[in-house]
């Protein structure tokens, strides 16, 4: 996203839900009007794009977001049965996509 782009979805409070994807990169999978919003369509996505989650762990890591990460523990074991569910701190470069306040769901 470029620096105009970013600065004008700052200012309306759109954050962005990205992806990663089989090469790689990261793309923009969907986005959302406020974090609440956000954290909604992201675990919306998680049953999307998820198949057999009753093998697979989901990790959640958040950048100095604990509240936020728990919460969203608590709504994905309500709606998918994964096998385990695990919250971990974001380090290294996870922490720089994550930026203060964010999560990253890996499954």
């Amino acid at each position: 996203m470029g620096k105009l782009k970013g600065e004008f979805a700052s200012f309306l409070n759109i954050k962005p839900i990205l992806a990663g994807t089989r090469e790689g990169t990261i793309t923009l999978l969907d986005k959302a009007r406020g974090s609440k919003n956000a954290i909604k369509k992201l675990i919306d996505k998680i049953g999307e794009v998820g198949n057999n989650l009753k093998d697979k762990v989901l990790g959640i890591a958040h950048c100095n977001a604990l509240e936020r990460a728990e919460y969203i523990k608590k709504e994905a074991a309500k709606r998918y049965n994964f096998r385990d569910i695990i919250i971990v701190e974001t380090a290294g470069i996870s922490t720089v996509y994550a930026n203060e306040g964010g999560v990253i769901l890996a499954f």
